[in-house]
């Protein structure tokens, strides 16, 4: 069996739509949008944006609380945690590697980051002192 021939209508469609973006894009109206912007005007003068001023309120001193305790703990807890369970799970299986290490080291390294996140936000919300 052969090809289906297209008939002579659907092939000059077809040429026709290929070819309409390369003869639009050689037309002279398509550079028009290719030109440079106008430069801004002189009047312009961005230093005073440049300098603080005295009007700019203070916030205030740092906020005093527990988050880099949080994500420390956070992130030993269950990464370690996160570790011996990958540890455990990958010495039961029947068809994973023999050797665990890699796996227990990443999958410990993830909940290790997971930890510290979750850490970080629980010791943000507890304020020191």
């Amino acid at each position: 069996m052969s090809a289906p021939v297209a008939s002579f209508p659907a092939r000059v469609l077809t040429l026709a739509l290929l070819g309409m973006p390369v003869v639009a894009a050689a037309l002279p109206q398509a550079a028009v949008a290719q030109q440079l912007a106008p430069a801004l005007p002189d009047a312009w003068d961005a230093s005073m944006w440049a300098v603080p001023s005295r009007l700019v309120v203070s916030v205030g001193g740092t906020r005093r609380d527990h988050r880099w305790l949080g994500t420390a703990i956070g992130a030993a807890a269950l990464g370690i945690a996160a570790g011996l369970e990958a540890a455990a799970a990958c010495g039961n299986s029947e068809r994973g590697p023999r050797d665990c290490t890699g796996v227990a080291i990443g999958v410990g390294a993830l909940g290790a980051v997971v930890g510290g996140t979750i850490g970080h936000f629980i010791g943000r919300a507890f304020r020191r002192g």
